[in-house]
Parts: structure tokens; C-alpha cells; sequence
């Protein structure tokens, strides 16, 4: 965090509005309430190393970029609060679904655009226009994973687990079950403590394949169980499954011994090859949350450079398309929260 927060001082210490006729007042917002926080800050760091590989020093100089965080669980609603009655322009980060969805309930009667680095629910946007995510909306990735269990396992039951405590879990969960309109998924609800209910180990045991719709770490109940039960074939998971390093979670699975499929929204393998470049000029390499965070700070360059050009300060809109990401362009639409990428969701076995 020191490198951080030695950026932070600079770019507050040396801004200043007389360097430029347009300076952005742009914030940084993370809560670690859902995710833990050394994966909170790898967002982060994919963002500082879009700004300094897509602008100039003077460029970074003359648009401040304020970082705060809160811990607790509606940090984030806080944290935004405070952003929007500060009149910032822009703020990025709030990276999970949790966070995003509290910082625009934060910035209701505020004119500050939120860019999420990484929230997936489709329930961005409901209550501004100015809330948009770099990834993909969970409606398209519960589309493409129910189409995946379809095209593969379209004679065979499977289950899906479903959580009641989680916004995540419970809203992916609830838009894959309503993919499938032949009713084909068994539905299992973990209990409170996030294990598999006993009167549902039969169905467990009789699913050719399972999928989870809910964050890793509340998955490891469930996957110890599985592994008590004796179940030994194929789990899909979900998308924020490849997110992190959740070293606990990633041993879980190898011991299960399970075939596990993995959708993930951006791989080494489709990443546009000068951001790979990039981020090893940093000492990075390329995970989940550095690359969404990568593209969160592609869109803020493109904006910082937009707002010089024009001469004079404009409300931000953040619509069209944005060259440069690591999936090579994102486009944004009017009416919609979630940002369009140029190469689709890929499954991998791992």
C-alpha cells in the first residue's frame, strides 16, 4: 500500500487546476466487505498501470485521482456518499457487485458517473444512468453458462447451488435457473453456515454435473461436503471463481479431483499483447482483476484526454467505444450499465 498511497500524494500535492482548462476531479473508491483485500487492490494496480502507459506526466498531473477505502460492510455506500458531495466527476473502482451496487446508492441526487472495475450484477444502473462496469453483466455470463451446460449435458440432470445469503450468488443463481425453461436444474439451497442441506445429498449424487453460482469463498462448505458425499464429476463454476488467488479454494479443488470447468472473461490467451507488455513493465502479470482494472483505466484516459481536447469542462458520459483495452475495445450504449467486449466468455477445464 505504500506505493499507493506515494501516488496518491503526488497526484494531489503537485494537481493543480492552473496546468490544464480541463482537470477531471476523479476518485478511487474499494471496500474489502466481499473480497478480501489483497484482491480488492490488484484492481487497483491494473489501473495505475493503464494511466501511466496511456498518458503523459502532465497528463496524470493535471487530473487528481483520490483513493479511499472502508472496510465495513457499506463501505462503499460511504465512500461514494462523501465522493458525490465533493462533486467528484468520476469515480472508479468498487469492484465487486456488493460495492458497486452500494456506491450508486451513494450517489443518488449527485451528478458523479461511477465506473465499476469488475461488478457483473445487472442491477447496475437502475437508479442512475451514470453507473457503468467494465465487465460483463451477470446476465450474459448466466446466458452463456446455462447455453455451455446445454450444448454438453442436454440428456442429463444436473443441480445447481444456489446461496440465500449472498447478492451474488443469489441473483446469478436466480438468472440461470430462469435460462432453463425446461426445468431441467435441481435446485440446491446451502443452509445458513453454507453447507449442503442432508436431505440433499441424494440429488447431489444423482447430477451428472453441478453448477455453483456463488463467490469462492462462500463455495468451500459446499465443496468439502461434496467431497464427503463421494461426488466425482464434472463443476462449473462461475466467473468470479478465476478471480484471485484464493490459494484455500484453489487446494479444495485439486483435492476434490473433480473435472472443473471455469468461465472466465479474460484469459492470456485472448489479452491484446501490448498490455501484457505493459503490465511486466510494472512486474505484473496478467490476472482477472489486474486486466479489468487495466480496461477501467483505459475508459479514464480516454475520458481525461477527451475532457483537454474539448477545451473546457464537460459533464463526463461514458459512451461508445474505447480502444486500447486487454480484450482490444469495450463499447457502452445508452440504457444499458455494462460495457460490450470484442472477443466472448471462454470455458476452461482446469
Amino acid at each position: 500500500m505504500n506505493r499507493l498511497l506515494f501516488l496518491v500524494f503526488i497526484f494531489l500535492y503537485l494537481n493543480s487546476p492552473a496546468l490544464g482548462q480541463c482537470p477531471l476531479k476523479i476518485g478511487y473508491g474499494s471496500s474489502a466487505a466481499v473480497l478480501p483485500k489483497r484482491h480488492i487492490e490488484q484492481f487497483y494496480l491494473g489501473f495505475e498501470t493503464a494511466l501511466r502507459s496511456s498518458l503523459t506526466p502532465a497528463e496524470l498531473l493535471n487530473n487528481s485521482i483520490n483513493i479511499r477505502s472502508d472496510d465495513s460492510y457499506d463501505g462503499a455506500y460511504k465512500i461514494a456518499k462523501k465522493f458525490g458531495e465533493e462533486k467528484f466527476d468520476l469515480i472508479v473502482g468498487f469492484a465487486s457487485s456488493h460495492e458497486a451496487i452500494l456506491a450508486e446508492k451513494g450517489l443518488i441526487g449527485t451528478q458523479t458517473v461511477l465506473l465499476s472495475a469488475g461488478a457483473a450484477t445487472s442491477d447496475l444502473g437502475a437508479l442512475s444512468a451514470n453507473s457503468k462496469s467494465i465487465a460483463v453483466s451477470m446476465k450474459s455470463i448466466a446466458s452463456t453458462i446455462y447455453s455451455y451446460t446445454a450444448s454438453r449435458y442436454s440428456k442429463k440432470s444436473g443441480v445447481i447451488i444456489l446461496s440465500q445469503n449472498q447478492l451474488y450468488g443469489s441473483k446469478l443463481g436466480q438468472l440461470i435457473v430462469e435460462e432453463d425453461k425446461t426445468n431441467a436444474l435441481q435446485k440446491v439451497i446451502l443452509d445458513k453456515s453454507g453447507n449442503i442441506p442432508k436431505k440433499d445429498h441424494k440429488t447431489i449424487n444423482n447430477a451428472e454435473f453441478i453448477i455453483f453460482s456463488i463467490y469462492p469463498n462462500e463455495s468451500e462448505a459446499a465443496l468439502k461436503d461434496l467431497k464427503k458425499i463421494g461426488y466425482l464429476k464434472p463443476i462449473i463454476g462461475n466467473t468470479s471463481w478465476s478471480v484471485g488467488e484464493f490459494d484455500m479454494f484453489k487446494h479444495i479443488l485439486k483435492d476434490l479431483g473433480n473435472k472443473i470447468i471455469l468461465p472466465e472473461i479474460v484469459t492470456n490467451r485472448s489479452v491484446q499483447p501490448e498490455v501484457l507488455v505493459n503490465l511486466k513493465k510494472q512486474g505484473f502479470t496478467a490476472t482477472t482483476e489486474r486486466l479489468l482494472g487495466y480496461d477501467a483505466g483505459v475508459v479514464v484516459s480516454h475520458l481525461i484526454r477527451s475532457c483537454e481536447k474539448q477545451g473546457n469542462v464537460q459533464p463526463v458520459k461514458i459512451r461508445g467505444c474505447y480502444e486500447g483495452t486487454s480484450m482490444g475495445a469495450i463499447c457502452f450504449t445508452d440504457g444499458t450499465a455494462h460495457g460490450t467486449h470484442s472477443k466472448p466468455i471462454q470455458f476452461i477445464e482446469r
